[in-house]
Order: C-alpha cells, then sequence, then structure tokens
C-alpha cells in the first residue's frame, strides 16, 4: 500500500472546499498515480471508483478516489481508502495530447 490514503476529514474539507468556492481555471485534466487507483480498489468488494473534486489547504485542485460497491455506494469505513495524489493540468500536462486543446 502506497502513502496515497488521505483522511475522511480531509476529504471532505477538500470536497467542500471546491463546492463552496468553484475554481475561476479549473483544471483541464489530473494525473493519478496508478498506485493510488490500485490501493483504491484492492478490497474484494470495490467494483468502481468515484472522482471527487476538491481543493487541498494549498489551493491546489485535486482528484479523490473512492471505492464503490456493486450497489453503488461509496465504501467508506475502516476497510476502504479514500486516495488522493493527484496532479492538476496545468502544470501536469501533457505536451501531445489533442484532448487538451479542446475548447
Amino acid at each position: 500500500m502506497s502513502d496515497f490514503k488521505i483522511t475522511l476529514d480531509d476529504g471532505i474539507k477538500w470536497i467542500k472546499n471546491w463546492r463552496t468556492n468553484l475554481p475561476k481555471e479549473p483544471a483541464k485534466a489530473h494525473l493519478i498515480a496508478k498506485q493510488a487507483l490500485l490501493d483504491v480498489m484492492e478490497p474484494t468488494d470495490v467494483v468502481s471508483v468515484r472522482a471527487y473534486m476538491a481543493i487541498d489547504d494549498d489551493g491546489v485542485q485535486k482528484v479523490i478516489l473512492v471505492g464503490v460497491d456493486k450497489n453503488g455506494q461509496d465504501l467508506i469505513d475502516d476497510n476502504h481508502i479514500l486516495v488522493d495524489k493527484s496532479y492538476p493540468c496545468p502544470p501536469y500536462c501533457s505536451g501531445e495530447s489533442v484532448l487538451l486543446d479542446i475548447e
């Protein structure tokens, strides 16, 4: 398991930051570490991942990932984790992606 885990309290605070103070220039994309995805999907009852937009304490736009069960419910308990280690674009952009140039 990596160091991508965040606390539920931080997750709630960061999601609230996003929802109450939308960025004037939202990120175009987020780079997400493979291990973060693997960590959140590790428990066998996780069938999907839900992504929540957030802004951390430093004002950096983030994506918080949470495992989801077969009924579409977020799995938030002692057996599951919330992860973040997303990197917003800009500045973490691919220099050659046509997806970034969409207006």
